[in-house]
């Protein structure tokens, strides 16, 4: 299943060695694999043999530090009640899970928990900083503290009256006077002689004591009933809050490589690769150990909890953390770690008659230090190549020499599909040893060079097959006129079906000049393979400079043929046409 998923994933050119089974020849693997370099590209794969080799197996510890973060979630309850171990007081708390923190690093069990875990994970968590929860470390405190609102005093002072206990009367406004209810607050009123006299009630003052108040301006406040308090809803009128907390461990279990003990060879293939991809790539075999001392004292916890009845009905009873067991066996927080056995070795390899000094590490026979054999295989076929970007003179030769290297054939596929830079990128992961990142980028500037050289005359010929087929449409178009049957449309619905037109000409010119340069590339491509040209994959070359030309001349073809429309489009007159 390993092997299947890191073939998907693409992450070596070669076969994956399984490293299951018997320990390979890292020797002989590299020698396959050069072999799978150099055939098709200057010589064969007999050419490639095994001198000399010189094979050797290292392996050094990592060890797992285990980081215990509290994960801390609050839940306020009123009154003193709760479930939980009861504290003082939060700092009280905090104090506790210290001293949990710490005997949990140390507590055989909980390692041995925290080992199951990393197993159960791809590679065994190795390389990454692996977060784990263990149910057996969760807890529950509570504790105490004063209501943050009352203060303990289990009331507030009345949220209306602000502790008064009375407030301004609603029908006065505080004054203890009203406008005279009898005169209409005009002081008079009529005499029945059809005279007026003074008002009886307020006697001319136009004002009397308020009905509500009589007069003393204020009234007892209705929410608290004058006792200036009310009830603190906080608290529920006990003055204390408790704070049930719920702890959960996490565990950032990290384990880092400690450069100085890796000899050189390994030190580039760590440097390279990264500590992940040893394990995920196959190059090393990584396994979690854990120590004896880890294995006796959970055995002998496994063996109390199975004479205690009770113990086993309660998953959380096993929490080494209550101490609440004689067989809890404290050791040094170093007791897990990994185990890393890479394979190495020494080797001169003969490649086409000239021998070579290797540096092999890992499972994969990955080459930490080899001189650039492909870079002498196909200097050749790089050479051909410049020739033809200098002048016309015996194409056909030079191609034919050009292309009997198969990195160069993959160049010439992959010219005008992807970038140079992509390119590059494919050559380097294809071969990863013996090419050098210079004549990697020197054979696809001078692929690229010598396709434009050789499909210049191609391409002409397509900008001006282009420009005829751009002109018999837009006379169609617009002078037989095609366009008379979108009169009735809208001017922007026209505007967009005109330059959809434009848009899809222009693309189609552009397209031709690539496939008039393919198909006179593929013809001396197939010249060299005696007429099949079918183990080259499809060549489209890109249209580069005539590419832009044929499109730049079909929009002036556009623009003319829609001038001399017997009914010009009205955009023109907008761009200054017509």
């Amino acid at each position: 299943m390993v092997k299947k998923s890191i073939n998907k994933q693409k992450i070596s050119p070669f076969k994956i060695c399984d490293i299951s089974n018997e320990q390979p020849n890292i020797a002989e693997l590299g020698r396959e694999h050069i072999s799978q370099l150099v055939k098709g590209n200057g010589a064969d794969e007999h050419d490639v043999r095994l001198v000399a080799s010189k094979l050797e197996n290292f392996s050094f510890t990592v060890m797992v530090r285990p980081n215990f973060q509290e994960k801390l979630t609050e839940n306020k309850i009123v009154g003193n009640k709760g479930a939980g171990e009861v504290c003082g007081s939060k700092e009280d708390m905090l104090q506790k899970i210290a001293v949990l923190k710490q005997n949990y690093a140390q507590d055989a069990h909980i390692l041995f928990l925290l080992f199951n875990k990393l197993k159960k994970l791809p590679h065994m968590g190795w390389g990454r900083d692996n977060k784990i929860i263990l149910d057996e470390l969760t807890h529950n405190y509570i504790y105490s503290e004063q209501c943050s609102q009352c203060q303990g005093a289990r009331e507030n002072p009345c949220s209306k009256c602000h502790g008064k206990g009375n407030i301004p009367c609603f029908n006065c406004k505080g004054f203890g006077l009203m406008d005279c209810l009898y005169c209409h607050a005009t002081g008079r009123v009529a005499d029945g002689q059809g005279g007026q006299k003074e008002c009886p009630k307020c006697y001319g003052r136009i004002k009397t004591k308020c009905t509500e108040c009589l007069g003393k301006k204020y009234m007892i406040c209705d929410l608290c009933r004058g006792s200036r308090y009310i009830p603190c809803k906080n608290c529920g009128q006990t003055g204390y809050l408790s704070v049930q907390t719920k702890i959960e461990f996490e565990i950032l279990a990290t384990a880092t490589i400690d450069e100085k003990q890796l000899p050189t060879s390994i030190l580039k293939l760590y440097e390279q690769k990264g500590q992940e991809k040893l394990a995920t790539e196959l190059h090393a075999k990584v396994t979690l150990l854990a120590s004896d001392e880890v294995k006796k004292a959970t055995e002998l916890i496994k063996e109390e909890i199975d004479n205690n009845a009770e113990a086993s009905t309660n998953p959380h009873a096993i929490s080494v953390a209550e101490n609440n067991t004689q067989n809890i066996v404290i050791v040094d927080n170093h007791i897990l770690h990994y185990l890393v056995e890479i394979p190495v070795a020494k080797a001169e390899i003969s490649i086409a008659a000239k021998r070579y000094g290797a540096d092999i590490v890992g499972y994969q026979a990955w080459f930490s230090n080899i001189d650039n054999f492909i870079d002498i295989l196909i200097k050749p076929a790089i050479v051909a190549l410049q020739k033809i970007s200098k002048g016309p003179m015996a194409q056909q030769s030079l191609i034919n020499k050009a292309l009997k290297y198969r990195i160069i054939k993959e160049i010439f596929s992959n010219i005008g599909k992807k970038s140079k830079g992509q390119i590059f990128k494919m050559l380097k992961f294809e071969y990863p040893h013996g090419l050098s990142d210079k004549y990697a980028k020197a054979a696809i500037k001078f692929a690229d060079i010598a396709i434009s050289k050789i499909t210049e005359k191609p391409k002409i010929k397509a900008v001006i097959a282009s420009s005829l087929l751009s002109t018999v449409i837009f006379a169609i178009w617009f002078l037989v006129p095609l366009r008379k049957f979108i009169q009735n449309m809208d001017v922007n619905t026209k505007f967009y079906i005109d330059i959809t037109l434009l848009a899809v000409i222009s693309f189609a010119s552009h397209y031709i000049v690539r496939l008039f340069a393919a198909k006179s590339l593929k013809k001396l491509v197939a010249s060299y393979n005696s007429g099949d040209a079918s183990n080259i994959k499809e060549i489209l070359p890109p249209a580069k400079n005539h590419g832009i030309y044929a499109i730049f001349i079909t929009f002036a073809i556009f623009l003319i043929m829609a001038y001399m429309s017997p009914v010009s489009p009205l955009w023109l007159s907008k761009i200054g046409i017509g």
